[in-house]
């Protein structure tokens, strides 16, 4: 009997050994398994993180694009504001009065602003008689007299404030009468004199005006920067042929 029991205490341990076995097997498959579900859980949290980032950051890139458009709103009316106001007055003053100087002609500059509210301009000469404007404007030669005339106009205008104080033009005498090319050039030196400004052109010989006398109008050796030829190498811009 003794013997018996001893077996069953034997046989009850090893039954409780393999149970504790089985159940730890068990336990263990389920951690694994809990485990891959944890990842994924993991996976979609990291997921969303980034879905929520992207949102943030949308609405940070929203608020960026609404504080801009509020600048430009701010722009555009301060810009309408002005040209009703008609602040550009004394520019298209000097304007006028510098065509009139080297043509003999009234010059008007019209400012409008466009549906993007940015400023477009548009420059032409006036007819004495009926203050109409006239086809003078529609030629290359005297269209760029009215832009050298607007470039001077900004700069004196400006010229007490901080500001750029030169401006330059190419050939801006070519295709002009003697007469007019002297009256530019008297009326540009006039400006500089008067505003310390610097104005700078470049031009060939042949644009050179002829005085009534009939000699070649004289720069001051002071006025003249750089003089090139085409005989040699010295005389070219970077001195060097190509």
């Amino acid at each position: 009997m003794i013997s018996v029991n001893r077996e069953l205490k034997i046989l009850e341990l090893e039954k409780s050994e393999k149970l504790s076995f089985l159940t730890e097997k068990d336990s263990y498959i389920k951690f694994k398994e809990y485990q891959k579900n944890l990842s994924k859980i993991e996976a979609e949290v990291e997921r969303i993180k980034d879905k929520i980032a992207a949102v943030d950051q949308s609405i940070e890139i929203e608020k960026e694009i609404s504080k801009i458009q509020q600048g430009v709103e701010k722009s555009v009316n301060e810009i309408r504001e002005a040209v009703n106001k008609r602040k550009h007055a004394d520019i298209n003053r000097i304007f006028n009065s510098i065509i009139t100087d080297i043509l003999g002609a009234n010059a008007l500059i019209s400012i409008v602003q466009n549906k993007q509210g940015n400023i477009e301009y548009s420059a032409d000469y006036q007819n004495p008689s009926d203050l109409n404007t006239t086809s003078e404007a529609q030629g290359t030669t005297y269209k760029k007299l009215l832009c050298m005339a607007f470039d001077l106009s900004l700069i004196i205008h400006y010229s007490n404030n901080s500001f750029f104080r030169f401006v330059y033009h190419d050939g801006i005498l070519e295709g002009l009468d003697n007469r007019i090319k002297i009256r530019l050039l008297n009326k540009v030196k006039e400006i500089c004199r008067d505003y310390n400004l610097q104005y700078i052109l470049s031009l060939i010989d042949s644009d050179i005006p002829t005085e009534e006398s009939g000699m070649k109008y004289e720069f001051l050796e002071s006025e003249i920067c750089l003089e090139l030829n085409d005989k040699d190498d010295s005389g070219k811009l970077f001195l060097h042929s190509f």
